[in-house]
């Protein structure tokens, strides 16, 4: 079974306990204008341009033998509707400036590359992390994915934005150790909005889970000017009132990976989106540990 990833990202003390290997996903249902991981939403492959590492040799020109890369108005241009991702590109190119994002495996090979980190997942009680993209957008992948790893007694945690198909949710609810359940926004027009989906599902896959006894971690981007009001933060609350949330992670937005929008050549839409500061961010984890266990990041 073949499944598309972005990276492997080895040694992470973040997306669950202990030494992580976390897998990128290639593709999201949603949209969020916020996104740090921009080249996680397409399902296709992509090749990210840095303009600024870029000497203008032209020499990815040359080497395309596909006749979709071009020189216009000072800049390097690739029409991805004719490449077909040969790489050749990204070989020739001197000033490392092109990168290709978006990869195919199979879920045996993938497995057996986690593998190799096993010794750090036994030692520090860590394991694998699914994440995104979302990863649940490749349902039949990850869950042969994650059965293998469970098989190998390899700890599987999924970090999703829950807008996934129920059955399949479920279905790989019984290899999954841990739930890092994404919360964004809670009023459902702000939510399509921000996100490009509704939040309806979303919640009822958190019910969903809760139901079947599965451990969640709570994680919400916090982002100054969309979702700190108080209406959001006790409305938040009020969703998982009575539901066994073992954490919450408060994760502060931030615009580190803005300039990956010019290398895809789209158009970063800041809105009313703003960095939180240290005081929004404690007084929202004020409110949340007189119940929760609280974090900030993770």
């Amino acid at each position: 079974m073949q499944g598309k990833i972005l990276n492997i990202q080895r040694c992470s003390i973040h997306n669950g306990p202990g030494i992580r290997t976390t897998v990128f996903f290639k593709g999201c249902p949603m949209t969020c204008l916020w996104c740090h991981n921009p080249e996680s939403q397409s399902f296709k492959n992509e090749v990210m341009y840095d303009q600024e590492k870029c000497v203008q040799c032209q020499s990815c020109i040359t080497a395309c033998s596909n006749n979709c890369i071009n020189f216009e108005a000072g800049k390097i241009k690739t029409n991805l509707d004719r490449c077909s991702f040969c790489e050749n590109c990204i070989d020739y190119c001197l000033s490392g400036s092109r990168e290709l994002v978006g990869r195919d495996i199979s879920a045996r090979n993938l497995v057996d590359e986690l593998l190799k980190d096993s010794e750090f997942f036994k030692n520090s009680n860590g394991g694998v992390t699914l994440s995104g993209g979302e990863a649940l957008s490749q349902g039949y992948f990850t869950i042969e994915v994650a059965k293998l790893l469970k098989k190998r007694g390899i700890s599987v945690a999924l970090d999703t934005c829950g807008f996934v198909n129920s059955e399949q949710l479920e279905e790989i609810s019984q290899y999954i150790d841990i739930f890092l359940y994404d919360i964004k926004i809670i009023d459902p027009e702000k939510h399509r909005e921000f996100t490009g989906v509704d939040n309806k599902l979303i919640f009822e896959n958190l019910q969903l889970l809760n139901h079947l006894g599965s451990r969640i971690f709570i994680r919400i981007p916090v982002i100054d000017g969309v979702n700190t009001s108080e209406g959001e933060i006790h409305g938040i609350l009020d969703l998982i009132d009575g539901m066994d949330i073992e954490k919450i992670s408060l994760l502060p937005y931030h615009e580190i990976g803005r300039h990956k929008y010019d290398k895809l050549d789209l158009n970063f839409k800041n809105k009313t989106m703003k960095v939180p500061g240290k005081i929004v961010i404690e007084n929202i984890k004020k409110i949340f540990e007189k119940k929760y266990i609280v974090e900030i990041g993770g």
